[in-house]
């Protein structure tokens, strides 16, 4: 198992959502709610995109200029506009720079009707528990989704007989939900260890070590 560091995009919508901000005070909240339209102007109804900086093919999803976009083809001979997507029958080619791959959302459209090009299968929903973390910190920008490595069948390689690969795949529950943290917990036992070593060397020189300094050393650093 392995936790990847991935972008949580808040965007509007008129849809139905189970988050909303109260456009007054710019706080969020959880709920099931109908559709809003531009005409409320107490509430704008909010989705959350979960992305990964990983190289996006035909048939991801992605985000760019402000908007969820379904790669249709890879133009390799533009490196410059290389995604190509489709919005009201005109074809539109995206940045190289746009890295923001779609894997989980609390959009149920998108859940319903976006297939995965990595397994064909429905794009994952974001936990209901993230959701309510997300609302009492009021955003957040960035968190840690499980993958685990699969085994590629073995393919025949000549004379040197047969071998396997492993690739990595986004780890999705019976309920199609993600297991995504706000900490990375490889992380947090390197911190943990690191700490319990400090405390080990301050006691046997009778020294005092500044925790501040310590602290701003693992934002910095890890």
């Amino acid at each position: 198992m392995e936790n990847k560091e991935v972008k949580v995009i808040m965007l509007p919508t008129q849809d139905k959502s189970t988050l909303y901000m109260l456009n007054a005070k710019k706080t969020l909240h959880m709920g099931e709610f109908d559709y809003c339209d531009d005409s409320n102007n107490e509430r704008t109804n909010q989705h959350l995109y979960i992305t990964i900086d990983e190289e996006i093919k035909e048939g991801d999803w992605f985000i760019a200029n402000q908007g969820v976009r379904l790669c249709v083809g890879i133009n390799k001979d533009d490196t410059q506009y290389p995604y190509m997507t489709m919005q009201d029958g005109e074809q539109i080619n995206h940045s190289r720079h746009w890295k923001g791959k779609l894997i989980s959302t609390t959009d149920i459209g998108l859940i319903n009707n976006g297939l995965r090009s990595d397994t064909k299968i429905l794009m994952s929903q974001t936990p209901k528990s993230f959701i309510e973390e997300y609302c009492e910190q009021g955003g957040i920008d960035k968190a840690y989704v499980e993958y685990e490595e699969k085994i590629i069948p073995m393919s025949s390689v000549g004379s040197m007989g047969y071998t396997e690969s492993y690739e990595e795949v986004l780890v999705v529950n019976e309920d199609n939900t993600i297991n995504i943290t706000l900490t990375c917990p490889k992380k947090e036992y390197v911190k943990q260890k690191i700490y319990e070593a400090l405390g080990y060397f301050a006691h046997k020189h009778d020294i005092i070590i500044d925790g501040n300094e310590i602290t701003k050393w693992f934002k910095d650093n890890l």
